[in-house]
């Protein structure tokens, strides 16, 4: 036999098993290939009561709460569903959704058939709605001014000859310097029959004018110009109207939106920083991803710039505080009229377990802090369940990889949402237990992070069986010597 068939019958015989031996033991060892996890390995589970009493199998959902955040990774990778036997079933992690309706909100024609003054600087407008629209749900006055407040009235007749009080004293005000809050729409009774309107615009009460103007002056940033300050409040100015509409909300069809819920922070506790003149409320969660964080507090009347930042862990005693989201902090409340918002909302879903809120006081007195109401998403494992059969959610074994998601499922359920919407059966969920397999109390686990690359491994793998090949193959063409240059 030549040197080129015995290198051939090596690298067959010997070589190419060998080669195929250490690969598969590279794919199949490798964590998070596709094989079910041992329930031994997870430290927590939940008791999950499907509640099917139909012989089909029934798109199930888990709503995944506090504890399984507090105890699970932040990218939930470490979640199996088992059933009584032990047998893990196909799921599918996904944000939940809920059906909710909209409205459109389309211009009704009307014609001015009145317009005059009236001594005290009050406006009289009268419109009559035209064709066969249906009643106004509200109007909107529409004028070049800015800095102004004025209190309307709104009268309807169906024709003209007995009147109703459809609105008292709706306040409408701008005040875009100091600071920037803007009303000037008034809702109407729904379905009031009117279509003949009168509109009495007027200069708001002396408590009125005075809670308003103590309030645009307590709220103006240092440094503010006391006469634009005085502009901005003036109640005598001549008050000019470009327009007025009126306009309709009809409903539209229900479409999803994402589900969220209040998630009372673990602790919290508020400071006041002399040197930064802020109000700083630091807490802590329990690990679930926040989409909004809103300031509860019994103050009225106030306006602030605010910050909210995530603690960032960085060694084993350091860390950093990252801003996550800013904006402002507003409230305005009279006897008519509610306007601004107590709450920042971030770019996306935040995971972090200790957070600190920044509310800048400047010159202005602190702002009392009652509380906090973080708000997260809700994400749900979805699942067929059979009736009858009893099942156990897993979670508590950080090292795991996310498993692969399963397709026939994920086409089960998108059948499922073309005919039912988004009405999936919800399952009972248990309070979090020790795993009796995993080792009770006595036995803990850490969250070893998983730095081993399964693609990296398979890369390898290849790379080895090429290098072997390559050599085997040098091998049978070099079984014979190379042939000499004869001089």
């Amino acid at each position: 036999m030549d040197g080129c068939s015995t290198g051939l019958l090596f690298l067959t015989n010997r070589i190419l098993p060998l080669t195929a031996l250490l690969l598969a033991a590279v794919i199949f060892t490798t964590p998070g290939s596709g094989r079910a996890a041992e329930p031994s390995l997870f430290h927590w589970q939940k008791s999950v009561e499907a509640g099917i009493d139909r012989a089909v199998k029934i798109p199930t959902a888990v709503i995944l709460d506090a504890e399984v955040y507090e105890s699970s990774r932040a990218d939930l990778a470490d979640l199996r569903l088992v059933d009584q036997d032990g047998v893990e079933q196909p799921a599918v992690i996904e944000t939940a959704h809920i059906l909710r309706p909209g409205t459109i909100r389309t211009a009704q024609l009307a014609s001015q058939r009145e317009s005059r003054e009236e001594p005290g600087n009050l406006l009289v407008y009268r419109f009559e709605l035209i064709g066969q629209d249906p009643a106004a749900d509200g109007i909107s006055l529409i004028t070049p001014l800015h800095d102004f407040y004025r209190t309307v009235t709104v009268n309807g007749s169906p024709d003209g000859k007995i009147w109703t009080r459809l609105s008292e004293n709706s306040l409408i005000f701008d005040s875009r310097r100091y600071p920037n809050f803007s009303l000037t729409e008034i809702p109407l009774p729904r379905g009031n029959g009117c279509r003949q309107f009168e509109i009495r615009i007027a200069i708001p009460d002396d408590r009125l004018a005075a809670t308003l103007a103590d309030f645009v002056r307590s709220e103006a940033p240092p440094g503010a110009d006391a006469a634009g300050i005085d502009r901005a409040t003036s109640r005598i100015r001549p008050f000019r109207i470009d327009r007025i509409e009126f306009w309709q909300e009809t409903a539209t069809a229900a479409t999803p939106v994402v589900k969220t819920a209040i998630s009372p922070p673990e602790s919290w506790g508020a400071t006041q920083d002399a040197m930064l003149h802020a109000t700083v409320v630091e807490f802590t969660t329990r690990g679930e991803p926040l989409t909004a964080v809103t300031l509860l507090t019994p103050a009225r009347n106030f306006i602030r710039l605010a910050r909210l930042d995530t603690w960032t862990d960085i060694g084993k005693n350091s860390g950093a505080w990252t801003e996550a989201a800013c904006g402002t902090l507003s409230n305005l409340q009279t006897a008519n009229a509610d306007v601004g918002c107590q709450t920042l909302r971030l770019p996306g879903p935040v995971a972090a377990r200790r957070w600190r809120l920044i509310i800048e006081n400047l010159d202005s007195a602190p702002i009392p802090v009652s509380g906090l109401a973080p708000e997260n998403p809700l994400r749900q494992l979805i699942f067929l369940a059979d009736a009858g059969r009893q099942y156990r959610l897993l979670f508590g074994a950080p090292s795991l990889n996310t498993p692969t998601q399963d397709d026939a499922l994920a086409a089960s359920l998108t059948r499922f949402r073309q005919t039912t919407g988004f009405r999936l059966c919800t399952a009972n969920v248990g309070t979090r237990q020790y795993n009796p397999e995993f080792g009770g109390q006595n036995r803990k686990i850490t969250a070893t992070p998983n730095t081993f690359n399964r693609k990296l491994a398979l890369t390898a793998g290849v790379g080895l069986l090429f290098l072997i090949l390559a050599w085997g193959l040098f091998k049978s063409a070099g079984g014979q010597d190379l042939p000499r240059n004869r001089t």
